[in-house]
């Protein structure tokens, strides 16, 4: 497990401005229209189905925080090595700075965006540019803020590496002995069975 900076083979920060944006719940909505009299195959099924995301909003944001993270491997150009190998694991930091509501005084944000949703819209944006699948995160840490201004709402994300995992190749199963004919010796047969 990747506990301490020592484990890690190394770490890019970087920061995104604009107001962060939560991942969106999906969910598919059917099409009664265009459903077919016959199915035969599951792309019939597809066709009838329309998947919605209810925040709109997401998808453009996932694509700035994707573009800041390009642009901050640019002077460190390992990250993109290490974008294409399945065998590391990574660590996510996010301190999300989100704008202070102007009549609500609470000390903390507590209200929506879902944090949860806040750091899958992050991970789902980081995938492809710093690693080939979220899956690899194993540790992540996030916290909500409010910025002491509007013109400090961002993001703030912290990546770490750790050291490619030795994977060995799976062992082949033995295959099953084919059962070998047994030698038929004709003569010897023919004087056991008295003929």
């Amino acid at each position: 497990m990747l506990t301490s900076s020592d484990d890690l083979v190394a770490t890019i920060a970087f920061a995104v401005r604009g107001v962060p944006m939560p991942k969106g719940s999906t969910k598919a909505v059917s099409i009664v229209s265009r459903f077919p009299r016959t199915v035969a195959s599951a792309q019939d099924l597809l066709a009838c189905v329309r998947v919605t995301n209810d925040n709109i909003d997401a998808k453009a944001w996932e694509q700035q925080v994707s573009i800041a993270a390009f642009a901050a491997t640019a002077n460190n150009p390992s990250w993109r090595h290490f974008a294409d190998d399945k065998t590391r694991a990574y660590t996510l930091g996010c301190v999300f700075y989100l704008p202070a509501p102007s009549r609500d005084k609470r000390p903390h944000p507590t209200t929506k965006p879902d944090l949860d949703k806040l750091v899958r819209a992050v991970g789902d944006a980081l995938t492809g540019t710093l690693w080939r699948d979220d899956a690899q995160v194993i540790a992540a840490t996030a916290e909500k803020r409010y910025a002491d201004n509007v013109g400090n709402v961002r993001v703030e994300i912290v990546v770490g590496v750790g050291p490619a995992i030795a994977v060995a190749p799976r062992p082949r199963r033995p295959r099953k002995a084919t059962p070998q004919p047994l030698p038929l010796d004709v003569e010897s047969v023919d004087g056991d069975l008295g003929f």
